[in-house]
């Protein structure tokens, strides 16, 4: 459901459904997704609203568009991830050594399976010898969004300071995967759109509730450990 009324445009609204619509698998690698008129209809959009959301999943190479054929989700790939990262838990300490650059919080709204709700985000940038290397963003839930006041916005344990806060959590979701920069998180990351980085979402669930999004988007140089996403 898309907030009519909510300052986040609508266009990226509907860009979080069309992320969770990929994330869950409900547009599968290889699959055409519905027509840009299916979209308007099914979502109560204009047709330039279904149009800007594409084209910036197009820029994240997340679909291929095709003319006279439509849009189709792109193929999954063997992806070479930072080994640092994901075995040597460098990332842990790579935390506590960093200087994090706090972006102003703004409201934002948190779509999980279609249904989205405002939150509160708060962007963060991991910073290494003057250099950026990680975007952290944070979105909580509005019915949790008083747990943010008192956790100092550039402590390397902000997320863990929310969830205490919030008396722990139930289950957690974690997505590992490659993704191409956008637009954004290239000029965020001082990086080139469409260059390889890696995605480490988290998702925290309470009472049946997603309570807490963590988004961390690494860009590094040195990538080896090649890992291959499978269909499920």
């Amino acid at each position: 459901m898309l907030l009519k009324n909510s300052p986040v445009p609508l266009y990226h609204q509907l860009l979080e459904i069309f992320h969770d619509l990929l994330d869950d698998r409900t547009w599968k690698p290889g699959q055409l997704i519905p027509t840009e008129k299916q979209l308007a209809e099914e979502y109560d959009v204009s047709l330039a609203t279904v149009r800007r959301a594409l084209f910036s999943l197009e820029n994240e190479g997340k679909i291929i568009r095709k003319r006279g054929k439509g849009s189709y989700v792109s193929e999954e790939r063997t992806a070479e991830l930072p080994i640092d990262i994901c075995q040597s838990g460098l990332f842990n300490f790579a935390k506590q050594t960093s200087n994090i650059r706090v972006f102003d919080a703004e409201e934002a709204p948190v779509t999980l399976r279609g249904i989205t709700t405002q939150g509160l985000m708060v962007r963060r940038l991991y910073m290494e010898n003057g250099k950026p290397y990680c975007f952290h963003t944070v979105t909580i839930s509005q019915n949790y969004r008083g747990a943010v006041h008192d956790v100092p916005e550039n402590d390397y344990r902000f997320a863990e300071g929310i969830i205490r806060n919030i008396g722990g959590y139930d289950t957690m979701l974690v997505a590992i995967e490659a993704v191409q920069l956008s637009s954004y998180e290239a000029q965020v990351l001082e990086g080139h759109r469409g260059a390889l980085a890696l995605l480490y979402n988290k998702t925290y669930f309470k009472n049946g509730e997603a309570i807490m999004i963590e988004k961390f988007i690494f860009r590094h140089a040195k990538l080896s450990s090649t890992t291959k996403y499978p269909e499920t």
